[in-house]
């Protein structure tokens, strides 16, 4: 569990310095809800792995993962519709940013949950 968090830490910081460089060399403006949205997407990828590690049984892992994996869509969509909701102007901005997340961290918690399956099997 450690060296995820160190990673999902690593991620996280990756990702606001990408946008806060791009930011600082004008290549694009800050999303207006931009730190929100990178702390939604670490704390919503953290939670749902500790979530998952802790199941051993394939069956039972493989039924809450797809379950995880609807109840995140679904926060998650409605997180991005409030978001835009409030801020149509950067809207687009908003919506990019959240979509380059959440298929950054998505793809953190799959590779950790994919090496803790295959040490399960072993």
């Amino acid at each position: 569990m450690l060296k995820f968090l160190i990673y999902l830490l690593a991620l996280t910081l990756l990702v606001s310095a990408i946008v806060y460089a791009g930011y600082s060399n004008d290549f694009f403006l800050v999303p207006s809800y931009g730190w929100e949205i990178i702390l939604y997407m670490a704390f919503s990828t953290a939670a749902v792995f500790n979530f998952l590690r802790k199941k051993s049984e394939p069956i039972i892992f493989t039924q809450l993962y797809l379950l995880t994996i609807v109840v995140k869509m679904l926060t998650g969509s409605i997180f991005i519709l409030i978001v835009i909701f409030m801020d149509r102007q950067g809207a687009s901005g908003n919506a990019i940013l959240f979509i380059i997340s959440y298929m950054l961290f998505t793809t953190l918690e799959v590779g950790f949950l994919y090496r803790n399956v295959s040490e399960l099997r072993s």
